[in-house]
C-alpha cells in the first residue's frame, strides 16, 4: 500500500500570482472564512507576529496619517501661495508709480529682501536702446565682454537656480560675491527680444535650490520686464 505525502497537492500547483489574482477577484473571501483570517499571522517590524486584521488596521492608520500630512502640506502651500499672490499684487501697484530706474531698483530690492530672504540683488540689461542715464543707475548695462557667460540663461526664458561660477558671481554681486552661497537668475525678456536679467543671491546655501518651483518668479520676471520697457528708448 503506497503512502501519500503530507504536503497538500494543491500547494505545488498554485503559485503566488494565482493566489493574489484570486483574492483580488474575490475580496469577500475572508468574510466567508473568518476562522482562517484569525489564524493568519504576519511578521511585524519588531519581530512579533500579528494577525492579518491587526496588520490591515496598522496599514490603514499609516495611510491615513500620510494622507493627513499631504493635506496639511497642500493647505499650507495654498496659504503661502495666496499670501505671495497678494504681496505680488501690492508690489506691482507700487512699481507702477516708479519714476525712474533708481526707484525701480529700490522697490525690487526691498520686495526681494522682505519676501524672498534675498541678501543681494542685481539687475543687468543688455546694451542697445537703453537710456543714457542708465550708466549712473544701480541697474547697469550687461557688458558685451561678459554677455556670453550669461547667454544660456538669457535664452532659457525661465528662472534658474543653478549655481553660478566665481566670475559670474563677482560680476553680478561685486564685493558680496564671496558670501553668496545660492542664487536665482530671472531672465528679463518677452517674445520680441531679450532685455537682460535679474539676479538674487543668498548667503544660505539651502535657500535657492535647482529643484525649487519657479513659476512665481517667472511671473515676477514677466511683470518686471514690462515695467522696465517704459524706461527704454528706441535705438
Amino acid at each position: 500500500m503506497s503512502t501519500k505525502s503530507s504536503t497538500h497537492p494543491i500547494a505545488s500547483e498554485i503559485d503566488d500570482k494565482q493566489v493574489i489574482d484570486y483574492l483580488r477577484h474575490h475580496p469577500d473571501f475572508f468574510l466567508h472564512h473568518l476562522d482562517l483570517l484569525v489564524e493568519l499571522e504576519l511578521p511585524h517590524d519588531t519581530g512579533a507576529a500579528v494577525s492579518l486584521i491587526e496588520r490591515q488596521v496598522q496599514i490603514l492608520r499609516e495611510q491615513r496619517n500620510e494622507l493627513t500630512h499631504r493635506l496639511e502640506t497642500l493647505t499650507e502651500n495654498a496659504r503661502e501661495n495666496e499670501a505671495l499672490s497678494e504681496d505680488l499684487h501690492q508690489f506691482m501697484l507700487v512699481l507702477l508709480d516708479a519714476d525712474n530706474l533708481d526707484d525701480v531698483f529700490g522697490i525690487v530690492e526691498d520686495y526681494m529682501k522682505t519676501e524672498f530672504d534675498a541678501d543681494a540683488i542685481a539687475i543687468r540689461l543688455v546694451s542697445g536702446g537703453l537710456a543714457d542715464e542708465l550708466e549712473d543707475q544701480k541697474i547697469r548695462v550687461l557688458d558685451d565682454e561678459i554677455l556670453p557667460a550669461f547667454e544660456k540663461m538669457l535664452m532659457a526664458g525661465n528662472p534658474s537656480c543653478d549655481p553660478l561660477n566665481r566670475e559670474q558671481l563677482y560680476y553680478l554681486f561685486g564685493e558680496q560675491a564671496a558670501d553668496i552661497a545660492s542664487n536665482v537668475i530671472i531672465p528679463l525678456n518677452d517674445e520680441e527680444m531679450i532685455y537682460g536679467l535679474m539676479a538674487i543671491g543668498s548667503t544660505d546655501p539651502e535657500r535657492y535650490q535647482p529643484e525649487m518651483g519657479t513659476i512665481f518668479l517667472r511671473r515676477f520676471g514677466e511683470f518686471l520686464t514690462q515695467n522696465l520697457k517704459q524706461f527704454m528708448v528706441s535705438g
